[in-house]
Formats: structure tokens, C-alpha cells, sequence
């Protein structure tokens, strides 16, 4: 689902030759593959040490030498400030409480650049206990310092799918 996202969308959104990716969870680092040939680098993070062991073992047969897998809970221990071009949050924030998808949204924002990209997949309160309504995390996300450059729920309405940039 996510390899059609970025098949039709990345090439609009990176540089090949300078984009700093990084994904939130990234787990087995099963979509470095698709992001690594279109930017400058892609660094995955996980909160498993077994994740992040299986996500290089896992990329592996792919041969791309800009991919780098770490252990950690955050940008920007990992990247440092305004380091990065674009960051992806998927199935990661069904996870984890209301109070730490607020922590990572703002994380995200101190480690991105100015017009940096966010793309986020956010639950649904109607769905998830743990989710939002929508105009709750349009507003928090604003809070943040991003603008909204797309957004919508799923065709199942479980989850939204945001791209925002950083303005701020």
C-alpha cells in the first residue's frame, strides 16, 4: 500500500542527489527499498533492538549503501536539528498513547528543515481510543509548525493520512 505512495509520489517530493529521509517504526525496514533509490539517504528508527538488527539483515539483499538503521525514540538524538527533508510515520502511532504521538509530531518538527515534508498516518478516534478527530490534529499539527499540503481518511475511515510541511 505504502510502496503505491511512494511510486507516485516521492519523485515529485525528493532530490536524489540531497533528500534526508528518515522513518518513524521503521520495524524490518521493509520500505527502505522503495524510498532508497529516490533520495540522498534514508535512516530508519525503531524502538526494537530485534527490529533494527532484522531491518539491516533484511536490506541486505538490496545492496543500497545509503540506507542506516538505528535504535532510538527520536529525529533528532539521531539526525539532529533541521537535518531532514522529509520524514514517514506508518502503522506506528496506533501504537502508542495520544501524549507520544503529540512528542513524535513535535519531534518531527524540530528535526526537519524549513519546508521539510511530514507524511503521517494518524488514527482515528472513531476507530482507535488512542486517535484523533480530525480538526484536533489539524490543530496540533499546526501547533507544531506545520501546514497542511494534503490530508485524508482512508477509504475505511480508520486512519488519516496527512503530508504537511514545516513552516515553522
Amino acid at each position: 500500500k505504502f510502496g503505491l505512495w511512494v511510486d507516485l509520489n516521492l519523485e515529485k517530493y525528493t532530490d536524489k542527489k540531497t533528500t534526508k529521509f528518515a522513518e518513524i517504526g521503521c520495524g524490518l525496514g521493509r520500505i527502505s527499498h522503495w524510498v532508497a533509490p529516490h533520495v540522498k539517504q534514508y535512516g530508519g528508527i525503531d524502538i526494537s533492538p530485534t527490529m533494527i538488527s532484522g531491518a539491516i539483515e533484511y536490506n541486505k539483499q538490496f545492496g543500497f549503501d545509503n540506507c542506516n538503521f538505528f535504535e532510538s525514540t527520536s529525529l533528532v538524538e539521531t539526525f539532529g536539528n533541521e537535518s531532514l527533508d522529509m520524514v514517514l510515520t506508518e502503522l506506528v502511532f496506533i501504537h502508542i498513547s495520544r501524549d507520544e504521538q503529540i512528542e513524535y509530531i513535535k519531534d518531527m518538527s524540530t528535526a526537519l528543515k524549513t519546508g521539510g515534508l511530514a507524511a503521517l498516518q494518524i488514527p482515528n478516534i472513531k476507530h482507535y481510543s488512542n486517535g484523533f478527530e480530525e480538526t484536533e490534529i489539524i490543530q496540533i499539527l499546526s501547533d507544531a509548525g506545520f501546514a497542511l499540503k494534503t490530508g485524508t481518511p482512508s477509504k475505511d475511515d480508520v486512519v488519516y493520512w496527512f503530508l504537511c510541511e514545516k513552516v515553522a
